[in-house]
Formats: C-alpha cells, sequence, structure tokens
C-alpha cells in the first residue's frame, strides 16, 4: 500500500480556520500523511490578490506551525514558479518528486470541482493524482454525473492507497462560517472574530498593516461552535455552492448580543447609497464578493474616460441561473455589511442575467451565452476606448482622409 499525501490550493488572502479544518477531515478520512497547502502565485480564474504573494506565503506558515498535526507544509512552488498558477504544472512536479511509490490526492471543494472542466488541462489531473471532493453540510450533486465523474467515482478509501491516481472520492467535511471577503472586510473596520485567524496571523497583518489593519486589532467575541458551522444552503445557491457568508452578519449578531443584555436608545446607521461612497472602494468589495460566491472569468473594467454615468463595469459569469443569482446576493450581501445601499436592480426574474446598480459601479452576473450575446467585455475593449480617443482627438477622421 502507497503512502498518501495531498494537495490543497489556494489564495490563502488571509488564511483563516475554513481553509485549513476541512482539509483536516480529508486528513483524517484518507490517512494521508501530510499535505502541500500550496498559495497561488497569480490566480488563473480571478483577480490577482491585493496582498503580496510573499505576504501569503508567510501567514500560511505561521497558520500550520501551530497546527500540532505533522506534515503540514506550506508550500512555494507556485511562487517560485511565477505567473499565472496551474494546478497540472504542481501535479507534474510533485508527481516527479514522491514518484509512483506514493499516491497523490488533490483535495478540492465541490463548489470548485464542479467547475473543473474549465481548468487548464484537466483531463489530465486524473493521471497525476487522485481527487478528495470535500461535500459541506448542504452540497448538492448534480441530477447525472458525466462519464468521466462516475467512471473514477470510488467510496472506499483504500483505493486511495492502492493507486497512485485515477479516482475520485467524497468526503464529508465540517465548514466554518468564515468567509474570506467577510474577514478582509472586518480588517478594514480594525476588528476581528477571535477565532477566525491563528493569533500569529493576527500579529502578522497588525505588524505589516495588511487590509488596512492597524495595531491593536479590536478582537470580538469568538462565534459559538453552533454558528460557526454554516447552515444547508438555500435553494436561491447552485447546486453545489455554498453561501459564502454566514446566516447571520456580524453587525447583526452584536446588536443581537448588546441588546440582550442592555437597553440601548442608540438606532443603527443608515446604510450609505452607493453613490455617496467612493467607487474604487466598492470595486473592490463587488469583485472580492463574486470570487467568494465561485463566479467565473470575473473583470473589472475602468470606463471613466469613455462614458460619464459610471466608473467601473464589473462582469462575472455564472454557471447556472442559480448559480448567478447566488452571485448577484452574495454581492447584496456583502453591500448590506458594510452598510452601502444599492441604488437598484435588474433581472431578478430574467434568468440569464443579473444587474447592481452602485452608481459609480455597474455589476452585470451573467450566463457564459448571455454573457457572449451581450459582448459588454467587448462594447467597453481597449479597442472601443482607443476609438473614442482617436475620435475625440479628430485624428480618426484624418486616417480616413489619408
Amino acid at each position: 500500500m502507497r503512502t498518501a499525501i495531498g494537495l490543497f490550493g489556494g489564495t490563502f488572502n488571509p488564511v483563516h480556520r475554513g481553509h485549513i479544518e476541512p482539509v483536516l477531515d480529508v486528513v483524517s478520512a484518507l490517512g494521508l500523511a501530510g499535505v502541500h497547502f500550496v498559495p497561488v502565485n497569480v490566480p488563473s480564474h480571478r483577480e490577482a490578490p491585493g496582498v503580496s504573494a510573499q505576504h501569503r506565503l508567510d501567514m500560511l506558515r505561521l497558520a500550520l506551525a501551530r497546527r500540532d498535526e505533522t506534515g503540514l507544509l506550506a508550500d512555494d512552488r507556485e511562487i517560485r514558479r511565477g505567473g499565472a498558477s496551474y494546478t497540472i504544472d504542481t501535479l507534474e512536479e510533485l508527481r516527479s518528486l514522491y514518484g509512483s511509490e506514493h499516491s497523490l490526492v488533490l483535495i478540492l471543494g465541490l463548489d470548485a470541482f464542479l467547475y473543473l472542466s474549465s481548468w487548464h488541462r484537466w483531463e489530465e489531473l486524473l493521471d497525476f493524482a487522485h481527487i478528495a471532493v470535500m461535500e459541506r453540510p448542504g452540497s448538492e450533486l448534480p441530477a447525472t454525473l458525466p462519464s468521466w465523474w462516475s467512471d473514477a467515482l470510488t467510496s472506499n478509501s483504500s483505493d486511495i492507497a492502492a493507486a497512485p491516481a485515477g479516482k475520485i472520492i467524497h468526503i464529508d467535511v465540517n465548514e466554518l462560517a468564515i468567509s474570506s471577503t467577510e474577514v478582509r472586510q472586518s480588517l478594514t473596520r480594525n476588528e476581528l472574530r477571535a477565532d477566525w485567524l491563528d493569533e500569529d496571523v493576527v500579529g502578522f497583518i497588525e505588524t505589516h498593516q495588511l487590509y488596512g489593519a492597524t495595531a491593536p486589532l479590536k478582537m470580538l467575541p469568538a462565534q459559538s461552535s453552533d454558528s460557526a458551522k454554516r447552515k444547508p444552503e438555500s435553494l436561491s445557491t447552485s447546486p453545489g455552492v455554498t453561501n459564502p457568508t454566514p446566516p447571520t452578519s456580524d453587525q447583526d449578531t452584536e446588536t443581537m448580543s448588546t441588546a440582550s443584555t442592555a437597553q440601548s436608545t442608540d438606532m443603527p446607521a443608515a446604510p450609505k447609497l452607493a453613490s455617496e461612497i467612493d467607487s474604487d472602494q466598492i470595486s473592490r468589495l463587488v469583485v472580492e464578493a463574486m470570487d467568494d460566491a465561485k463566479a467565473r472569468d470575473i473583470t473589472s473594467l475602468d470606463v471613466r474616460d469613455m462614458t460619464d454615468f459610471t466608473d467601473y463595469m464589473i462582469i462575472a459569469t455564472g454557471t447556472s441561473d442559480r448559480h448567478l443569482r447566488a452571485v448577484a446576493d452574495n454581492v447584496r450581501t456583502e453591500l448590506k455589511t458594510a452598510g452601502i445601499k444599492a441604488l437598484g436592480t435588474e433581472g431578478d426574474d430574467a434568468g440569464e442575467w443579473v444587474l447592481i446598480d452602485l452608481g459609480g459601479v455597474i455589476a452585470h452576473v451573467m450566463r457564459k451565452d448571455a454573457r457572449e450575446f451581450y459582448d459588454l467585455d467587448g462594447l467597453w475593449s481597449d479597442d472601443v476606448r482607443d476609438l473614442m480617443q482617436a475620435q475625440r482627438d479628430g485624428s480618426l477622421g484624418d486616417e480616413a482622409d489619408s
């Protein structure tokens, strides 16, 4: 029987309990001898993180060093490789390192696994590794599995050690109600739940003033063990895509806690209209919320020199009608948590697209076919920008005359 080694990749921006503890459930279920936690250099499907790769790696090292479990390695190979990060390249390197005497196990959440066919050289992944799919409470599988999935599927953990690669196994894991977007937003307010991040990671963030935080951070009460686990997803989410924010926001939890211990005559602050807030700040929040909801091909277009009705067009793709609504819902939830009120929303009932009007930011979530049909990416492309600039400069007519 072979020794099995795991691989778990991500931006880890920043690393939190919700990243590590579900992976430890997989370690326990499959008896893995170790796991390579691999921070991406530049995500191939998402915008680059706002914090440097070195800082993300340093925080990951600090978080893993405090764990009692052995064999947890912060692996910097994708950062050292540079450029866009592709899992197949990392698996090739690890297979060369370990040889066929070891089993490799690529650890993925179900939400990421459902998009596997969009990955670079995805058909080759099972040639290099098994895949352990983490199923969280409320996860739903597609009604019909594609043949490449069903043919490789096993429920027997001993199959993982019996061969170096080629099997898919589903592992039930606990999910913690921690959203990377929520962590970053909390840090910009200079506060943090006490149980979200390892204390050494908190100290690192304070020292380097990452995510807009400054020392000392205000530590909020830890979540209870019940509230730390996500409730099953609602019907508004797509199959296998869990809601990336807890059912109740931190603000609401604090309000209820305060109300239960003392009477207060203070009214909660009214949300600000999006038009009253800096569009750069809103655009970052929208992109992060889309990213956390697993939107695909997120594009943020600065159109300030092309139109005067908005500053940014942000376009993202949902994999299904339910998924695009889940992405739009998460954007609205994160806006609400940040105290921002959208000016309007369109398309919730259309099925193929949702538009959220934030004044200086217009957010579009679309099905792939709708995105191709409306071609907003092309409408606001650099080529169009250059053409408009030439028209303003009067050079377009000169070229035509010549």
